[in-house]
C-alpha cells in the first residue's frame, strides 16, 4: 500500500546560519521551511513515502552546518489514496 507520511520538526541552528540552512532545506524536495525565528529555531515540513525516507532526510538535515538539533514534533501516515479524496 502507498502511503504519505507528513512530518513537522524544530530544527535549531546557530542564528548566523539560518539563511543557509533553510535554503539547504528547501533544496530537498517535497522539504518545506515553514516558519522561522531570530533565534535560530526553523520549523520544517517533510513529505515522503514512508518513515526511512523521513528518518534519512532528518539524518541529512542533522549534518547541516550549522545545525545543533533536529527534534521531531508531528508525524501522521495515510494511505496516498486517501489524500486524494474531496472532503465535503
Amino acid at each position: 500500500m502507498d502511503e504519505v507520511h507528513i512530518v513537522s520538526c524544530v530544527v535549531r541552528v546557530r542564528p548566523q546560519d539560518m539563511a543557509e540552512a533553510a535554503v539547504a532545506i528547501e533544496q530537498s524536495p517535497c522539504s518545506e521551511v515553514f516558519a522561522s525565528h531570530p533565534d535560530g529555531k526553523l520549523v520544517v515540513v517533510l513529505e515522503r513515502a514512508n518513515s526511512a525516507e523521513i528518518m534519512e532526510r532528518i539524518d541529512a538535515m542533522r549534518e547541516l552546518p550549522g545545525v545543533l538539533s533536529v527534534e521531531l514534533a508531528y508525524q501522521h501516515a495515510e494511505a496516498a489514496a486517501a489524500m486524494q479524496e474531496v472532503l465535503s
